[in-house]
């Protein structure tokens, strides 16, 4: 198949490497796959790989022979050509796979390009479509008149045409110099017709131009011989209108008020000359446009200021007595209309917009101020007068309740003049300029605001100084929540006051479109389409403007907000510090047995913490885990987070409710490392009999182990917070990310609208024509979360630099931090300007902390559970019963073992008492772990719980005299090791006489039994685990502290070893009934093989175990499964252990 290809792929790329050739090959037409030659000029996969097969196998280029050598090379290539041949089929798949995934980012890419190109063309497109109809409409117009203006010129050409023909026909000439000159006249008449025409044409389109310039230098010389014949005259018409005319008064009515200033009658008849001098001095203003470049225009000029500043003064009481009319309960509009269309025809609208948006908010204005007053100055604390100051404090009180309701009922009141707004200015405004209307309401709602927003701020600083509460900290949250509570309410009120003003601005540039459409579809001209597009380029930007200046005026109204927005992290520390200092830990305290009543009970009781003190604490440390824990620090910081700040600056709030919750977790370890310590020292105090604990039963245990639902609903509410974090960040993460799009969007499109005006001024020569197309489109509505994002937006841009750039640059900046904050894993990684970065997690303080309060939870029912062994085995060390020896020995001088009791020896009061309470455990947890709901909380927080049976382990270390820095390895290592007990048993098995081995298989045995027993229905084995669980945290403990007693014990008599194996073979006996995996612990079976052994034994042990120790510790010593410290720590146990019986020889 190779040579067969051969072919193919050379004719297909002969010249090249191999990877070109590839590459040409795959850049040809697609042929049929099937066919192995590739087919004539198409690509085919079988000529695609025999090509890169055929090559790659190519021998290097050598001489060909046939010597042995080269046979044996050639041997050698083939009998290697199927590895090759596979190595090279995964190469050019790997290199395919590549190519194809650049293909296709590139057809992504193009596809995007294209998608967003193809629009703009169909727009550009239509446009030229619409000016090539006009251009046809106007050649097809001007071919008309050509035509019939120069058709008699072409009859006359005719004519003497035919006049030339029939003279050349009637000469006496040969026959073919005749045709030669027929045919040269005839040619020569045709190209004279075609030369004639394009100059005719040229010659008319001279005249039409010239025509045009004529008429339009007419009409500019009639215009200024009109203006300059009638200047005087209209110039001393207007004088006699603007003059008074004084008339007989009319008796006036009984229900008529007497005005003061002008009289009712100069009044009308001021009114009724003022429009015709209004349009006389239109006149004169037309005239002097026309007349600009004559002589003295200084003259005229003075003499429009002068007639102008008279009209418009004799306009202004006009103006003030239309507005109150319009303002009254009448609400006459006629006078206010008719001055519109004076000032109109003033090109003083603006003046008279001024004045009318002024005099619309005054009721607005007054019911604010007419609400409250706040008082001027505090009473005089010299004063008798109780009265007043009573007074004096029952206003402050109330003040801030009375604002917060009022205010929502005033923001209804704006509204409503928003939308009766709405339709009065239509009546007012709509016929002389429609476009003000949206405008009017925008400015409306600016001066509704503006002389407020003082008294705002200063409301808001009374709302969050105020208190209405005797509890500084009560006070400060409830302020707190007031003033987000009343942001709240002014964002809705701005979304709804965005909407009716966005619908006013759509209703009109709606109704602007349709006009501008109308207007074109019946004018297909040059002058009709460039207006057209001046009126969608006004429309657009106004579009533009209108949303900007909507915005700007939110900014406005909220701005007494932002101190308290800049602020947040620093007033929610402060309100976290408060909450934590007053309420919680006045809740943790009172359920806690350590107040100064109650500790005085436990002195009268003698110290002891009886099941109440430990039920009611549980009980209602609980229920503060529950409501007070996480909730009020976390879950509200972030409502206000979320309205304040919009999203910003999320890591210093992040860092305070942190710090707040972390703070109230560790208060909550220190009290229930106080609670588990009470319990614990209730027993070792206890004054009772030594016979037994009657201050301890089952119903300690089951009240113990309701602090692990405390841990529990702390993880699990932590874990709920920190889901909570995610999903708002990310909802925080989209609105900003949908706020800075919309901004990129209007900064693109002025920037693009810039540019094109340049160019059209360019083409236009200084008249630009606007911008016909945009991306753009107003928002018909906002809802509060969108108008605080674009708020938030520039309220966290750079001091120095607050433009639409640097603020969406700073935005984006937040909106990575959000992103990576509301991920999947919650963490956030940052440069630390060394070249090294620092992961920061989600509430990773909070996370440790919840950590910390399992183990204490753990500590607390472990010293419970724990609290009968360390009473007992706190003093068994002093027992005399050590230092017995045999009576029969020491007088007759026999062997004790003939003068043993009958009965034998039995284990002494402590261990029995140990042993049964072991066994008494089994009943006490049983009832907690047969709650499912309980069992699965407890469940949750089960890790590690070995930890808290480490310190007596780490006390047995101290009591062996082990040196401790002279150890290889760590003490927590150690003590970990020696818990274990997997090391013990293997020191056992290789130091002793081997019957430890026959005892571990036996407990192997036990273990496998035990395996068997778990089998059954899953929430049995639940329960079983859980029991197993803490039986094996005490047992160890158990463990620990009695063997770390035993060495404690001064001397140790032969009577005493006798009596310390029965104890210790007691307590396995009790463990093993227990059937804990990993119990009795190896170390007790040591301890009883190492009292049991004689004297002489003991000593030759302790030399053999030097010995080797000192061989283990040598550079060259071979390696075993016993790490070094666990031999060390063995071997001076039993060292102590020979010490107390009297053996010398100890290991140093």
């Amino acid at each position: 198949m190779a040579t067969a290809a051969s072919s193919s792929s050379s004719a297909a790329a002969s010249a090249g490497t191999l990877e070109e050739r590839l590459l040409a090959m795959l850049a040809m037409p697609d042929g049929d796959d099937e066919d192995e030659d590739g087919g004539a000029g198409g690509f085919s996969t079988a000529a695609y790989l025999n090509l890169a097969l055929n090559d790659y196998l190519t021998l290097p280029p050598t001489p060909p022979t046939r010597s042995t050598p080269s046979a044996g090379l050639h041997h050698h290539h083939h009998h290697h050509q199927p590895d090759l041949q596979q190595q090279r089929m995964a190469e050019l798949a790997l290199q395919l796979q590549l190519q194809t995934q650049s293909c296709h980012e590139d057809i992504g890419r193009i596809g995007a390009e294209l998608q967003a190109i193809l629009p703009r063309c169909h727009a550009d497109v239509g446009r030229i479509g619409v000016g090539l109809q006009g251009l046809q409409q106007d050649a097809a117009t001007l071919m008309e008149v050509t035509t019939a203006n120069h058709s008699p010129q072409q009859h006359q050409r005719q004519q003497q045409q035919q006049q030339q023909q029939h003279q050349t026909s009637s000469d006496n000439q040969t026959k073919n110099s005749g045709g030669e000159k027929k045919v040269m006249g005839g040619g020569g008449g045709a190209g004279s017709s075609t030369s004639s025409t394009n100059t005719h044409v040229s010659s008319s389109l001279e005249t039409l131009s010239t025509l045009h310039a004529l008429q339009a230098n007419l009409k500019r010389t009639h215009e200024i011989l009109t203006a300059a014949a009638t200047w005087d005259t209209t110039l001393a018409e207007i004088p006699p209108l603007l003059a008074p005319v004084k008339q007989p008064p009319p008796v006036p009515s009984k229900g008529d008020a007497a005005s003061a200033g002008t009289t009712p009658t100069t009044t009308t008849s001021m009114a009724s000359n003022l429009p015709l001098a209004v349009q006389k001095l239109a006149i004169l203003e037309k005239g002097e446009t026309a007349l600009r470049g004559m002589p003295h225009p200084e003259e005229r000029s003075a003499a429009l200021t002068k007639l102008r500043v008279q009209i418009s003064n004799l306009l202004s009481p006009q103006l003030q007595h239309a507005l109150q009319q319009h303002t009254s309960s009448s609400s006459r509009l006629g006078p206010l209309q008719q001055c519109v269309s004076l000032y109109s025809q003033l090109n003083m609208l603006d003046t008279l917009v001024q004045h009318y948006v002024t005099s619309r908010p005054k009721a607005l204005h007054k019911a604010w101020f007419d609400h409250y007053q706040p008082p001027a100055a505090p009473p005089n604390p010299s004063s008798n007068n109780n009265a007043s100051n009573d007074e004096y404090n029952d206003t402050s009180h109330d003040a801030t309740p009375l604002f917060v309701e009022w205010l929502p009922t005033w923001f209804e009141s704006v509204l409503q003049l928003l939308q009766e707004e709405r339709r009065q200015a239509s009546s007012v405004f709509g016929a002389a300029s429609p476009h003000v209307v949206p405008t009017i309401l925008a400015l409306v709602l600016q001066e509704t605001f503006r002389p407020l927003l003082p008294s705002f701020a200063s409301r808001l600083s009374t709302v969050a100084s105020s208190s209405t509460s005797t509890s500084s900290n009560v006070a400060h949250l409830t302020n707190l929540n007031l003033i987000c509570h009343l942001y709240k309410a002014t964002l809705q009120f701005l979304a709804m006051a965005y909407e009716t003003i966005a619908a006013c601005w759509l209703d009109w540039a709606e109704t602007s479109m349709n006009t501008s459409s109308h207007h074109h579809h019946h004018h297909h001209s040059e002058s009709a389409r460039v207006s057209t597009e001046s009126s969608s380029s006004t429309r657009i930007q106004n579009g533009i403007s209108m949303y900007q200046k909507i915005m700007s005026i939110c900014k406005q109204i909220v701005s007494p907000f932002s101190k308290y927005q800049m602020a947040l992290p620093q007033l929610e520390q402060k309100n976290i510090q408060l909450e934590y200092s007053g309420t919680f830990t006045r809740l943790v305290q009172e359920c806690l047995p350590f107040s100064k009543q109650q500790q005085q009970q436990q002195q009268n009781r003698g110290n002891v913490l009886d099941l109440d003190d430990l039920s009611k604490a549980t009980d209602g440390l609980l229920v503060v885990a529950r409501d007070h824990l996480v909730q009020q620090s976390g879950q509200e910081v972030l409502g206000r987070f979320e309205f304040l700040q919009g999203g910003y600056h999320a890591l210093k709030i992040l860092d305070t409710m942190d710090q707040g919750t972390q703070q109230r977790i560790q208060f909550l370890v220190t009290n229930l490392a106080r609670l588990g310590q009470s319990a614990l020292n209730n027993h070792n105090n206890n004054t009772g009999s030594s016979s037994g604990d009657s201050s301890w039963d089952e119903e300690h245990v089951l009240a113990a182990l309701q602090v692990l639902k405390i841990a529990a609903t702390c993880q699990s509410l932590v874990s709920q917070l920190k889901q909570h974090i995610q999903q708002r960040f990310h909802a925080l993460a989209e609105q900003i990310s949908r706020v800075v799009t919309r901004e990129k969007e209007i900064i693109l499109e002025q920037l693009r609208s810039q540019k094109h005006q340049s160019l059209q001024e360019l083409r236009y020569g200084g008249r630009a024509t606007g911008v016909s197309s945009t991306t753009f489109v107003l928002p018909d509505s906002l809802s509060p979360v969108e108008i605080n994002a674009y708020l938030c937006l520039y309220l966290f841009a750079p001091k120095n630099d607050t433009s639409a750039t640097a603020a969406t640059q700073a935005a984006e900046a937040a909106l990575s931090v959000l992103q990576r904050l509301g991920g999947s894993d919650g963490t956030l990684s940052a440069s630390t300007g060394t070249g090294s970065t620092t992961t920061a997690a989600l509430m990773a303080q909070t996370t440790t902390s919840v950590a910390q309060l399992a183990s204490a939870c753990h500590k607390v029912v472990f010293q419970v559970c724990f609290s009968v062994p360390q009473k007992q085995l706190q003093s068994m060390a002093a027992l005399p019963t050590w230092k017995k020896k045999d009576a029969a020995r020491d007088d007759a001088g026999e062997d004790a073992d003939a003068v043993t009791d009958s009965y034998g020896i039995l284990p002494q009061s402590y261990i029995t008492q140990v042993g049964e309470h072991m066994l008494a455990l089994v009943q006490a947890l049983e009832p907690f772990a047969l709650d499912p709901e309980a069992l699965d909380m407890a469940n949750k927080v089960m890790h590690n719980i070995r930890q808290v049976a480490e310190q007596p382990w780490s006390d047995f270390v101290l009591a062996t005299g082990m040196s401790l820095e002279s150890s290889p390895e760590s003490k927590a290592a150690l003590v970990q090791q020696l818990m274990n007990g997997k090391e013990i048993k293997e020191f056992a098995a290789i130091n002793n006489d081997g019957d430890i081995k026959d005892v571990e298989n036996e407990k192997d045995d036990d273990e496998d039994d035990g395996d068997e027993r778990e089998d059954g229905d899953e929430s049995d084995q639940k329960v079983t685990a859980f029991c197993n669980a803490w039986l094996d945290v005490i047992g160890l403990a158990v463990t620990g502290r009695l063997v770390e007693r035993i060495l404690n014990i001064p001397q140790l008599t032969a009577k005493g070893c006798e009596h310390l194996k029965a104890d210790l073979d007691y307590l396995q006996n009790v463990l093993v009934a227990l059937g804990v995996a990993g119990h009795p612990h190896p170390l007790l079976d040591h301890v009883s093989q190492v009292i049991s052994m004689d004297l002489g034994s003991l000593q030759e042990r302790i030399q053999r175990l030097n010995h080797d120790n000192k061989k283990k510790m040598s550079p060259n010593a071979t390696t075993t499964s016993v790490s070094l410290s666990v031999r060390m720590a063995l071997l001076a146990m039993e060292e102590r252990l020979a010490a107390m019986r009297g053996v010398g020889g100890s290991f140093h």
